[in-house]
């Protein structure tokens, strides 16, 4: 197994970070029309940048529907869902 390392991690995401950075390039130079957005992502009904928290016990489905979702262009391409099996924590503290 690996070590655990700020570049390894960056690497995971390095074409998307650099397609992001490509879009706003674009949204200098083109109409607002001509340059790909961002999608506006909307799971379980929820819209928005916030973190969407999810209580489950282990082993337990989750469901999770982001059929609202929508891009504000139509150049955009079709939204396809990442899942990563590790979990960022395994316990939850709360206040």
């Amino acid at each position: 197994m690996g070590v655990a390392h700020r570049d390894n991690t960056l690497a995971r995401w390095a074409a998307d970070l650099q397609n992001d950075f490509r879009a706003r390039l674009d949204w200098c130079v083109k109409a607002s029309r001509e340059a790909n957005h961002a999608p506006r992502a909307v799971v379980n009904g929820v819209e928005g940048e916030e973190i969407l928290h999810i209580t489950a016990r282990p082993g337990q489905e989750v469901s999770l529907d982001a059929g609202l979702s929508r891009t504000p262009t139509a150049i955009s391409s079709p939204m396809n869902g990442l899942f990563i099996t590790k979990p960022a924590r395994t316990e939850a503290k709360h206040p």
